[in-house]
């Protein structure tokens, strides 16, 4: 697939993250020409580029609870998926893009989920 063929295909998708993400990402690695995430063994030392990574999420004075970072590489990078929409409240759980709504939530939900780790 082309860069403008995945653009255009994906800039279609919106307020799905869970239906969505995984497709995505495997298809923009296509498009990269890198590896695509490996199987979840549930062995921590072998998942070290996998989708759905176990993450301690420190909540402060509250017990610490487990939660899943959507794309993780070890020492490389983690990946939090955000799926907004252009109709923005009419898709519940989204904002709409290119809002200071979508800034916010792109803030306060996926950098601070990915800032746990």
């Amino acid at each position: 697939m082309t860069v403008e063929g995945f653009i255009a295909k994906w800039a279609a998708s919106e307020a799905s993250e869970r239906a969505n993400k995984d497709s995505f990402l495997n298809e923009l690695c296509g498009v990269l020409g890198v590896a695509v995430p490996d199987p979840v063994t549930g062995d921590a030392d072998r998942d070290r580029y996998v989708f759905e990574k176990d993450a301690t999420l420190i909540h402060e004075g509250k017990k610490n609870s487990v939660g899943k970072i959507d794309l993780y590489k070890h020492g490389c990078f983690v990946l939090e998926a955000k799926q907004g929409s252009n109709d923005g409240a009419r898709k519940m759980g989204s904002a709409r893009r290119g809002t200071a709504g979508w800034t916010v939530m792109m803030i306060r939900d996926a950098l601070g989920q990915a800032s746990s780790q």
